[in-house]
Formats: C-alpha cells, structure tokens, sequence
C-alpha cells in the first residue's frame, strides 16, 4: 500500500463519520469556553463592570494582564491558572475517552453508529490512559537526551571565542529533538491503534512492539506521518493567512472572522482524526499476518493382522481366500 492510498483510504473513512468531527469540535469548543471565560474574567475583577472593563475584554491586551501579573506578584492569577489548568486537564481526558471509540469505529470498518462509538469509548479508555502515562515516560527520555547534547556542547565549544560551533550545536540538537519526538509519536499512535485492533490490554508490551513495527517499516510510516502533518500545517497557515486579510473593521468582518475560527477547529478535528484514520489503514496492511495452528495430521489406516476365514460354499470345497 502506497502513502497515497492510505491517505485516500482515511478520508473516504472520514467522509462516512461526519458526526465524529463534530463530537470532538463540541468536546474542544467546551474547553475553550470554559478557558477564555476565566481568562477574561480578569478584567472584570479589576475594573468592576464598567465600558473599560467590557473594551478591554473586546480587545485583550496581553502586555497589561502581564503588568497586573508582575505587579501582583502572580497571587491574583491563581484562580484563573487553575480554572484553565482543569480545563485543560478535563479536555485531555475527554479527547482520549472520544479517541478509544474513534479508532475503534476505524479498525471495525462499518458504518459510523453512536452506539459502537460510545461502546469502544468505554471499553479502550484505560488501556490508552496507562499508555499515555507510558509515553510521558519516552517523552521525559527525549528530553533528557536534549539536555545531554546541550551540556556536551557548552563543554566542547562553550568556552572557545566563536560562536559558530554552538551555533551548528543547537541546529544539531534541535533536528535530534525533532526526529526523536517525532518517532516516539509516531509509535504511539501505531500503540493506541494496535490496543484497539488487537483488543489486548498489555499497554506496555504493545508499546515496545509498536516501536519495533514502526522501524521495521520505517520508511512508509514516516512518509505517511510526514504527509499528515504537511496537511495539518498546511490548514493552520490557511487560516492565519485568511485572518491576515480580513479586517476587523466592522461587525460584519468580526463575524466573518469568527466564522473562519470555527471551520478552522472543525478542519484541524478532521486533520486530527484522518491520522488515526489513515493509519490504521496502513497498520492494518502492513501487519504481520497471524500463525495459523498447524493441521492435525491424519490417523493412519488399521491395516487387518489376520486374513479373513473363507466362507463355506455348500456342495463344494471352500474357496482360498
């Protein structure tokens, strides 16, 4: 199977689901909600209900929530911070229970049914908790390595009088960064697929052999995760070029922008969710096809020990047998 018939694949998948990506636009809608309500609640704390309060709200100014942050010494932003870090959390939590049901409704390659959906939802959502908790752990790793590559550059180069070997160093360490990280996503995403295909709860065996099956075939799952995230960047900066032309002059534009932000939260769902979708149609073809329990061989024939007695045929003699 090709990148290209992988890709066509995940968004024929897609196209029959389409009440999926709005599932997981309302589950982000919601934590965006609830984040920006207490992100903008600090004006109002601040400056009562008043025209200030509301045009401050209308257009937030960064630079001023950061002097109240310095002036304050950071206690008057506790409440927000940990209004928008349950947010955050809960919109993790609810975007893995929404993922179980949605790679399950790939692997069963039916017809999209909110019934199944909510059913694989239920059934796969601790095993890929454990595995998310596993991957903090690969991902901590990766960044372990980063800091060792950065220390063993500041002792080879940090001292010397040109800055062009710390230069290449960082170049050099931040493309380590990327590869690594990308790798490791890579696998996991191939582990999450391979916990819901196989239905196995073993998260942390079906980790170290997704790793082992992504660089088995390296060079077709890297292709199609690059080709993933070209489309994925590739739709983000459609959008900040679009908001870039649109004025905000008016309330018309304001609302056309508005409208912009949303299709642009429903795209990235479905840039979301056509990775899982696609890979699991290149899992699927690129798996190793199971063992098949070897045939009972066939139970030799009784060969007779004695010669059957001839019959006695009246009037004459017996025959030989």
């Amino acid at each position: 199977m090709t990148v290209a018939e992988a890709l066509a694949r995940g968004v024929r998948t897609l196209k029959g689901a389409k009440r999926l990506w709005f599932l997981f636009y309302a589950a982000n809608l919601l934590a965006a909600a609830v984040a920006a309500a207490a992100a903008m609640s600090v004006p109002f704390q601040y400056l009562g209900h008043s025209a200030w309060a509301a045009q401050m709200v209308g257009n937030f100014d960064i630079q001023w929530l950061a002097e109240i942050f310095a002036a304050s010494g950071g206690l008057s932003f506790q409440p927000v911070a940990a209004a928008m870090a349950c947010a955050w959390a809960i919109s993790g939590i609810v975007s893995l229970f929404l993922l179980g049901g949605a790679i399950h409704v790939f692997c069963a390659r039916a017809p999209f049914a909110m019934k199944d959906f909510f059913a694989g939802c239920g059934k796969h959502f601790w095993r890929l908790a454990r595995l998310t908790i596993y991957s903090a752990i690969f991902y901590i790793a990766v960044f372990v390595v980063g800091g060792l590559l950065s220390f063993m550059g500041r002792k080879l180069w940090g001292e010397g009088s040109a800055a062009t070997p710390l230069v290449y160093g960082s170049w050099f360490r931040a493309a380590v960064l990327i590869c690594l990280l990308g790798f490791v996503g890579l696998a996991f995403d191939y582990a999450r697929i391979s916990l819901v295909a196989e239905d196995s709860r073993k998260a942390f065996r079906t980790a170290f052999r997704s790793f082992r099956f992504v660089w088995r075939n390296l060079r077709r799952t890297v292709a199609l995760y690059v080709m993933l995230w070209v489309i994925a960047v590739a739709l983000i900066a459609a959008y900040f070029g679009v908001s870039l032309v649109v004025p905000q002059t008016s309330m018309a534009m304001v609302l056309l922008l508005l409208l912009v932000r949303q299709a642009t939260m429903i795209a990235r769902m479905w840039s979301r969710l056509l990775f899982y979708a696609s890979q699991v149609e290149m899992y699927d073809f690129l798996k190793p096809a199971p063992l098949l329990p070897p045939e009972p061989e066939a139970a030799p024939e009784e060969v007779p020990t004695a010669l059957p007695e001839a019959e006695v045929v009246e009037g004459g003699a017996a025959p030989e047998p």
